[in-house]
C-alpha cells in the first residue's frame, strides 16, 4: 500500500524456492512479497489441524492476495523459462546456420574445382588437337613441295590450314576461362603467316594486319598503332590477298599517329606492354596527348594505367578525362614535348 502511495517507494521481494524450501536470494524489483510461514511449517512437520486452524484466521482479502502473488510466481517462473529455452533455441540455430554455410562454402569450392579439372582436361584434349593439327600441316606441305603442287593447290591448302586451327582456337576460347592459367601458345607453321594477313597477338590481346615480316619479327598495325612482334606471338585470323601472296607489299608509307588507344578488355597483367607500344608512338610522332580509354569498371585497369604512366619519364603529367572526354572511364597523358 505505501508504494502505491509514494512515488519515491518501490515493491521488492526476495525470490524463495517453495519447491527446495530455501531462499534463492535473488531481489524482484517491483513485485510484492509474500508469506511462505504455512507452507515452510507444513514441510517441518507441524500437525495439519494446526495449518488448517492457521489457515481459516485469514480474512479473504489475505487468501486473495497470497492467491494471486502465488500465481503471479507461477507465471514469472513459466517465462524465465520459455526465456532460458528461447535463448537456447536461438543458439542452436545460429550454430545451425553456422554449419551449413560452412558446408555451402565447402561444396561451391568443391563445384569450381571439379569445373576447373574438367575444363583443364578438355583444354589438353583440344591442345593435343592443335598439336596434330601443325604436324598434319607439315606433312601436307611436304607433299605438296615434293610433287611440286600448283599455286591454287597450295592456296586451298592454306584456306583448309586456316579453318582448321581457327576451329581449334576458338574452342581453346570457349573453354578458357579469364584468370586460368594459360600455356605458351604454340608457334605458327613456318610460311604460314605472310604480309597483308590479317593477325591477332596472343600477348597483347589485339588485331591487326601484318605490314612487315623481317625473319623472326613482324610488324603489325593496329588501331592506328604499329607492333613490332615475333612471329611466334601471332595467331592468323584472315587470309591474305592474291596480291600480297604472291609478292612482298611495297613500304607503307607513315600514317598519322593516334591519340586515342583502348585498353578496354584486357587484363591487368597486359596493361603495361600494350600501353608501352602507344606512348613510343605517341612520343615519336610528337603528339602532344594521349587518351587512354580503360572503362570505369573496379578501377584496376585505371590504377594500372596510372601506374605506368608515373613511371615513363616522357609523361609530364596525366589525368582523368574531363566530362566531354569521357569522365573516369578515360585518363589522358600529356608528353612533356608538347609545345617545343
Amino acid at each position: 500500500d505505501l508504494a502505491a502511495q509514494e512515488t519515491s517507494i518501490v515493491n521488492a521481494s526476495l525470490q524463495f524456492d517453495t519447491g527446495a524450501m530455501r531462499p534463492t536470494f535473488r531481489l524482484l524489483r517491483d513485485r510484492p512479497g509474500r508469506s511462505y510461514a504455512l507452507e515452510i511449517a507444513r514441510r517441518l512437520g507441524l500437525p495439519e489441524d494446526i495449518l488448517s486452524m492457521a489457515q481459516s484466521r485469514l480474512t479473504g482479502g489475505e487468501r486473495r492476495v497470497e492467491a494471486l502473488l502465488g500465481e503471479l510466481e507461477e507465471r514469472a517462473a513459466e517465462v524465465d523459462r520459455l526465456a532460458v529455452e528461447a535463448r537456447l533455441a536461438a543458439k542452436r540455430t545460429s550454430e545451425t546456420e553456422q554449419v551449413l554455410d560452412e558446408t555451402a562454402e565447402r561444396l561451391g569450392r568443391r563445384e569450381k574445382e571439379i569445373e576447373k579439372e574438367a575444363r583443364k582436361k578438355v583444354e589438353e584434349y583440344l591442345l593435343s588437337a592443335r598439336g596434330a593439327v601443325e604436324e598434319e600441316v607439315e606433312r601436307l606441305r611436304h607433299t605438296a613441295a615434293s610433287a611440286s603442287a600448283d599455286p591454287s593447290g597450295a592456296a586451298a591448302l592454306d584456306t583448309a590450314v586456316r579453318e582448321a586451327r581457327a576451329a581449334v582456337e576458338k574452342s581453346l576460347r570457349e573453354v578458357r576461362k579469364p584468370g586460368d592459367e594459360q600455356p605458351a601458345p604454340a608457334p605458327p607453321a613456318p610460311g604460314l603467316l605472310v604480309v597483308g594477313d590479317r593477325a591477332r597477338s596472343r600477348s597483347l590481346a589485339v588485331e591487326g594486319e601484318v605490314l612487315e615480316i623481317r625473319g623472326e619479327e613482324a610488324v603489325l598495325e593496329a588501331g592506328g598503332l604499329r607492333f613490332t612482334l615475333t612471329v611466334a606471338d601471332l595467331e592468323p585470323i584472315g587470309q591474305a590477298s592474291k596480291i600480297a601472296m604472291r609478292q612482298p607489299a611495297p613500304p607503307l608509307p607513315d600514317i598519322a599517329p593516334a591519340t586515342e588507344i583502348d585498353m578496354r578488355g584486357l587484363r591487368v597483367d597486359e596493361i603495361e606492354a600494350v600501353l608501352s607500344q602507344g606512348l613510343d608512338a605517341a612520343f615519336v610522332n610528337d603528339v602532344p596527348f594521349l587518351r587512354i580509354i580503360h572503362g570505369k569498371g573496379t578501377g584496376a585497369l585505371r590504377q594500372e594505367v596510372g601506374r605506368v604512366l608515373a613511371g615513363d619519364t616522357r609523361v609530364r603529367a596525366h589525368r582523368i578525362g574531363g566530362f566531354q572526354e569521357g569522365g573516369s572511364g578515360v585518363t589522358v597523358a600529356e608528353f612533356g614535348n608538347a609545345g617545343d
